[in-house]
Order: structure tokens, then sequence, then C-alpha cells
């Protein structure tokens, strides 16, 4: 009732309303109140997220600020880390990068982790169950260990962590575009726990910079050992490089072998000189080279260049042109020499050259020797005929007299043509110089000097004494012809590296003559060849040096001027020094009737030799062919020596030779050539001797060969 009251009385009922108001300000000022509090805290959140991403990309900028500047991946890593760090105190960053051989990681950054546990995790193993790190770049995914005291992952690396007072780790892949894997980015915490989504949102900003800095790093060094790479291989490239431009007067870049090519010591000196006047022989030349590239094109063009010293060379240069953004022609050259190949082209076509007239003279030689052969048989016959009767003598004498003369200028083609058998000696080149000088004083004259300059020690080659004393006496005369007026010789023997293992004997043999054109060089060896006057020299002393030399392996060349000199270079083998042995004993002069063979198949040597023989009191039988002896021998013919001719139809003096042992060991065999087409040094085994020989000689021989 009092209720009703209080509600139905005005008075209380104003009082009612009035309260009811004033609860209704409290309740709305408490709401105000508390919507302001939560406004103030969402503004200090929100205030707090602003200046968190703010200190982030201020992180960031200084990350790749130092990326761009091109500053160290660790200084870079470091700051980062450092940055991340100081976001909060627990956090203690590490930053790894897969190492070169893909199997390990090595610390980039580690600023707050104690320095004796970054060394004990140096070059950690990739692969799973290596920690947090080691199995993030092995799975190539983010690895949390909430725990590292209980967990698997850590097993081999639990104690070290707890001695650090290490107790959580997660770890996220630092992955390149390509999919490869760079490296980690790793948080620790002294306490166990797992990561809220804060810090794993931070874990991943730190993950995307390191990875901006990663492949950045990875692009450079990329780049720097490509360009070392390709700088490498045009300082050390065996061809000369260069780049030049039109507009410029000297070279903007030469590598080294382009310095040696020019016979400069450094690159200055070359890039120092002016294109057009200085290194070009014709400066007219630089133009139409510029002008024959036509864009960016490629050219395959002959420069002649100077050199600092000597004659100019010829280089084969391949051009590639290019034109700049600005439109400058900039042209990258490489260059080789064309002169050591030309040179040695010309050395092969002379080479050709000389075996082709070799075997031509030395056909001749062959042929020629047959016919002196007959002539010096029969001439000995005569003689035998005649003796006692002085005009007959006299005649016979001239006779073979001239024989000799021919046969010595036969002698002189075979050793061009290599002809005869190579000779096995050992001969001191040394003591035949010195025994031969003062004869070749006087061959040289008054009007010329002569200088030696010997090596210390004795030099044996394996030319024979004869073969020595013929290839020096004829470059005497040869210098002595060059240096009508006088002038001055030098002689010079020394020892020169052949190879590793290998030493040659050199013969260097100067003069101060009036040197050789260059028209005449390419055919100073050829046979009959000669530019001295008729009567004065018979084209063969230089062709039989050269014969001797290439017969024994060896090299000879020659380099000469017009006014000033020429020098010939002499190369051969060095053989052991046992000296060419006595002389044989003499033949034994008792006569004793001897059945002799004679297979020839040219009839005048053949019948010559048996005519001589049978008036000595041998029985001699003949055969005009190998197969004709055999076949008189296997019918019952029983001889004690057989006198073949090397060259014949069908199967030759020295297979003969070899057959006839084989069936008869008791049957002497002497050879007789006039030419040899291979070397008789392969039929050791038997005697031999080059037509044409004395038929005496031929006696003493048969005699030799029957006790033998």
């Amino acid at each position: 009732m009092l209720n009703s009251v209080l509600v139905t009385s005005p008075r209380y009922q104003y009082l009612f309303e009035l309260g009811k108001g004033a609860l209704y300000v409290c309740l709305s000022a408490l709401l105000i109140f508390f919507l302001l509090k939560r406004h103030e805290k969402q503004t200090a959140i929100l205030h707090e997220a602003i200046l968190h991403s703010q200190e982030l990309y201020r992180i960031q900028s200084e990350v790749l600020e130092l990326v761009a500047s091109g500053a160290d991946i660790r200084k870079s890593m470091k700051c980062l880390a450092s940055g991340i760090e100081q976001l909060s105190r627990e956090m203690l960053c590490s930053v790894l990068q897969v190492t070169e051989d893909q199997k390990h990681l090595r610390t980039l950054a580690a600023p707050s982790l104690p320095a004796e546990y970054s060394a004990a995790v140096e070059n950690l193993p990739i692969g799973p169950e290596q920690g947090s790190c080691g199995t993030a770049a092995f799975r190539k995914e983010t690895v949390v260990v909430s725990d590292i005291a209980s967990d698997p992952l850590w097993t081999n690396y639990r104690d070290l962590a707890r001695r650090h007072g290490l107790a959580a780790c997660w770890s996220t892949p630092v992955i390149s575009r390509d999919a490869t894997v760079m490296g980690t980015f790793a948080l620790y915490f002294r306490t166990p726990r797992s990561p809220d989504k804060a810090e794993l949102e931070l874990t991943e900003f730190a993950n995307h910079t390191a990875r901006v800095a990663m492949e950045h790093d990875r692009t450079r060094r990329l780049l720097a050992r490509s360009e070392e790479d390709y700088r490498n291989l045009i300082e050390n490239a065996p061809l000369g490089i260069y780049r030049s431009s039109r507009s410029a007067e000297r070279l903007l870049f030469v590598n080294d072998a382009m310095v040696r090519l020019l016979g400069y010591d450094s690159k200055e000196e070359v890039l120092a000189l002016r294109i057009r006047d200085e290194l070009y022989v014709d400066p007219a030349a630089r133009k139409r080279a510029y002008d024959s590239l036509k864009g960016n094109t490629v050219a395959d063009l002959e420069l002649e260049w100077k050199k600092k010293t000597g004659p100019p060379i010829t280089m084969r240069a391949v051009t590639r042109q290019l034109v700049t953004e600005k439109g400058e022609q900039i042209v990258e050259v490489v260059c080789e020499d064309l002169s050591q190949r030309r040179a040695l082209e010309n050395r092969t076509e002379q080479a050709n050259r000389l075996e082709a007239l070799g075997r031509l003279a030395a056909g001749v030689a062959h042929d020629f020797n047959n016919v002196l052969m007959i002539v010096q048989a029969y001439s000995d016959l005569l003689k035998e005929r005649f003796a006692g009767d002085a005009s007959a003598e006299k005649h016979v004498t001239q006779i073979q007299g001239a024989v000799d003369r021919a046969a010595k200028l036969t002698a002189q083609l075979l050793a061009f043509g290599r002809g005869h058998a190579r000779t096995e000696a050992a001969t001191d080149i040394n003591a035949v110089i010195l025994e031969s000088v003062e004869n070749w004083r006087r061959v040289l004259g008054p009007q010329i000097q002569f200088e030696l300059q010997l090596h210390p020690e004795a030099l044996f080659c394996g030319l024979s004494r004869a073969e020595a004393e013929q290839i020096l006496l004829n470059m005497m005369l040869n210098t002595r012809d060059a240096m009508p007026d006088g002038g001055k010789v030098t002689l010079k023997t020394d020892l020169v590296i052949a190879d590793e293992t290998a030493k040659r004997l050199r013969i260097t043999i100067s003069d101060t003559g009036v040197g050789i054109p260059k028209e005449v060089l390419p055919h100073i060896f050829d046979p009959f060849y000669t530019t001295k006057q008729k009567g004065k020299g018979s084209g063969l002393g230089l062709a039989s040096v050269y014969g001797i030399v290439q017969q024994h392996d060896g090299e000879i060349s020659v380099t000469s001027e017009p006014t000033h000199g020429t020098t010939f270079e002499i190369l051969l083998n060095v053989v052991a020094g046992v000296g060419e042995g006595a002389a044989s004993a003499q033949a034994s002069q008792e006569r004793l009737s001897t059945k002799v063979l004679v297979v020839d198949d040219e009839a005048g040597v053949r019948e010559g030799v048996a005519d001589w023989l049978r008036r000595r009191g041998d029985e001699v039988y003949t055969a005009a062919s190998a197969e004709d002896a055999i076949v008189l021998l296997n019918n019952g013919v029983l001889v004690d020596v057989m006198v073949t001719d090397f060259l014949m139809p069908g199967m030759n003096g020295l297979e003969l030779a070899r057959a006839v042992k084989a069936k008869h060991p008791a049957i002497a065999t002497i050879i007789m050539t006039g030419y040899a087409d291979e070397d008789l040094s392969e039929g050791r085994e038997f005697l031999h001797v080059h037509k044409p020989v004395e038929l005496p000689a031929l006696s003493s021989l048969i005699r030799k060969a029957r006790e033998k």
C-alpha cells in the first residue's frame, strides 16, 4: 500500500523520476568513462603498432641502404639482427648463410649470441636433426623448437645450448626466387616458449629482408666471379686483344699478349701510342679498316703494325664493331701474328720443293753413277792393259781424273737428295774446327777477319768427320764469296735446349758481307741455284750442306738482310763421344782365287766388273737381275762373294742379300749403289760401297768379305 501511495503521490513520483534520471546520468557517465578508457587503450595499441611499423621500416631501410651501397653481407645482416633484437630484450637473433658446397651453414651475424656458441656451430651441417637452422635449411620450411631440452632435433647440440642458456629456437629458411636455400634466420630465447602471431610475422619480415640482401649478395658475387673469369680469359689469352674507337687517338684497352706481340714492356707504353702514326705502317690503313666495318659487324682483316723494335708484323685481326648509345663506334679486336705462320708455311713450302728437287737430283745421280762406273771400270782395265805405256797411261789418268771430279759432283747431289746411307759416327765438332781453322784462314784470305767462339766442352754429333769438314768448308767458301771487299766471319758452337730431356748442338756462322736479297733467300738451298758469276760456283755447295744436315735429322736456317750480313744456324743432335774408331787394317795383298757372282741390271757395269775380276784370277758369274741370281744359286752354282747393285727392277739388292743369306749363309754380300731410295743403314749386316768405285778398291773389299 505504501508503494502505491508513493507511486501515486505526485511529490514522491517527482522524486522517483528525478532519481531515475540521476541514475541514467550516472550510468551514461560511467559508460562514457569506460568508452574513453577503451579508446585510450586502443589508441595506445595503435600508436605502439605505428611505432613498431616505423621501427621495422627503419631497420629495413638501413639494411637495404647497406645492400645498395655494396657493403659486405655480414655488415648488412648484423644491422638486421641488431635491429630485430632491439624490439625485444628476450630475442637473440642469428643469420646463417649456405656455404659454396651447399652442405653447411656459416654465421653471417649473431650479435648477442655467445661467441663460443657461434664458433661451435660454424659450418653447421645441413640435414635432419641438425638443430633448428640445419633442419630448416634441409626441409626448406620453418622449424619451431619450443623446448631445446626435450626436442630430438637438438640431440647433438642440447648440451651446447644448455651451457649457454638457450632454451627455445625457431628458424626459417631464406629461399631465393629460384627455390634455392641461401641461408636461415633464427630467433633464440632463454626460456622455453612458442612463438605468438606477432613473433611469427616478425620472423617473416626479417626473412624477407634477409632474402633481398642475400640475393643481391649472390648476384654481386656471381657477377664479380664472372668478371674475374672474363678478365683472366682476356688477360691470359694467347692472342692479342685490344679495344679502340674511331674518334680516339689511342687504344682504350690492351691485354698482355698484345703488349708482347708489339714488343713492348708494359701496357702503359702501348696505351700511350698514337694509333695512326705510331702503330700503323700505313697511317691511311686505319681509316680503310674502319670503313670496311658496316654496322654491328664482325670482319676478318689483315693489319700491318709497327713493333717497338725490328720489322713490322702482319696481324690477322678478327674485329667486332659496337655502337654505343651515344653513337660512338667501338671496335673489339682479337689479333694473331701471321708472321710465324707465314714463315712456317714458307719453310714447309721450301722443304717440299727441296724434297722434290732432292728426289730428282738423287735420281740423276744414280743414273750418272752407273755411267761413271762403266767409265771407271774400263779405264781401270785400260790402265792395266797399257801398263808401261806412258802416253796411254796419261790418257787413262785424264779419264780417271774426270771420273773423280764427276763422282764428287754426284756425291754432292746425293748428299742433297739424301741418297747416301746415313753414317753412324760420333765426331767432336770443336776438334774438327780447331784442326781446320788454319786451312780456312788461307781460304778466306787476309782481308777477312776470323773469330772463333767455341763451347768449352767437346760437342759430339752424328756426322762423320768427312761430312763435318764438307759442311764447314762449304760454309767458309760461301762467307768468303759474300765479302769480296773483306769483312769478318764469326763461327760459334754451343748447346741449346731442344726439350725437357734433350739438348742440341748449334753451329752459328755469321758474316758481315753483302747479305742475301729477299727474293733469293727461298732458293739458296736449291741445287744448281747460284748468284755467283759463271765459273765461280756449281750451285751445289749449300744444297749438299742442306742434304747432310737433313739426313742427320738436323735443321739449318738462315737470316739475312742486304748490306747487313748473313747468319746461318745449324742444329744437330748430340751423341755420346765415342769417336769414329780406328781405320781398318789394310786388306791382305795375298792373291786368292775367289768365286764371285756379279748382279747388276746395267750391262756395262756388270761386264766391266766381271772382266776386271776375271783378269785378277777370280771365277765370275753374272746375273742381270735378283731373280736370275737366285735361279743360278738354286741350280747349284757355288760362290764365295756376291756383288749386287742396290736399285734394280723387281727385287732390290738388299732384299736379294737377305734372301741369299737365309738360304746360303756362307755367301758374303757386297751391295753397290749409285742411289738408295731407302736408308742402307737397315742393311748394316752387309758390306756396301757407293758407285763409282775403283776396281782395285772393289777387289780389296771382296777379299775382306771373303775373309770375314
